[in-house]
C-alpha cells in the first residue's frame, strides 16, 4: 500500500491518526486540544467585517434613520385627463397637474399595410423647474428617430 492509499487509524485518546510515510511522521488531531486553541484572529476580523459590510448596506435615510415624512403641501391634483386610445392605431391623450405638469400627446399610423408602415408620434410635456421657470418640450418620433425641441434643450 502507498502512503496515499493507506487508511486512517482509529486511536482511544485521539479523533484521527494520520500515518504520512513519506516524512514518518504522525499528525495527531485531538479534540481537546481543538477546543483549548484561541480562536484564530483572522476569522475574527472576517466575521467583523461581515457584519460592519451588512450593517451598512441596510436602508440609509436623511437623519435619525427614519423616512421622511409626507409632505401634503407639495402633491398634486389631476385638473385634467383625457385619454382616446382603442388599442389599435391612431390614439392621444392629455393631462394636466395642480402643480404645473402637462403633457399631450397624439399618435397617428401611417401607410397602413405596407412595408412602411411606422406610428407617428407628436407630443409636447410641461413642469415647472426648481428655479420656478415652467419648461416646454415638444418631440417627435417616427421612422427618422425621436426629436426633442425646447428653448431649455442644447441645439444640434
Amino acid at each position: 500500500m502507498t502512503a496515499r492509499s493507506r487508511p486512517k487509524e482509529r486511536d482511544e485518546d485521539t479523533c484521527f491518526k494520520v500515518v504520512d510515510e513519506s516524512r514518518l511522521d504522525v499528525v495527531d488531531m485531538r479534540f481537546d486540544r481543538l477546543l483549548k486553541k484561541p480562536p484564530n484572529q483572522t476569522l475574527i476580523c472576517l466575521i467583523l467585517l461581515a457584519t460592519l459590510a451588512l450593517s451598512r448596506s441596510a436602508p440609509q435615510y436623511h437623519k435619525g434613520n427614519v423616512p421622511p415624512p409626507y409632505d401634503a403641501s407639495r402633491s398634486a391634483t389631476i385638473l385634467r385627463h383625457d385619454n382616446n386610445n382603442i388599442g389599435i392605431g391612431n390614439y392621444d391623450f392629455a393631462y394636466q397637474t395642480s402643480d404645473g405638469i402637462s403633457r399631450e400627446e397624439r399618435a397617428e399610423l401611417k401607410n397602413v399595410g405596407s412595408a412602411n408602415e411606422a406610428l407617428v408620434v407628436q407630443g409636447q410635456y410641461s413642469y415647472v423647474g426648481d428655479d420656478g421657470v415652467t419648461y416646454t418640450v415638444n418631440y417627435i418620433a417616427d421612422e427618422n428617430g425621436y426629436r426633442a425641441i425646447g428653448s431649455h434643450l442644447p441645439k444640434n
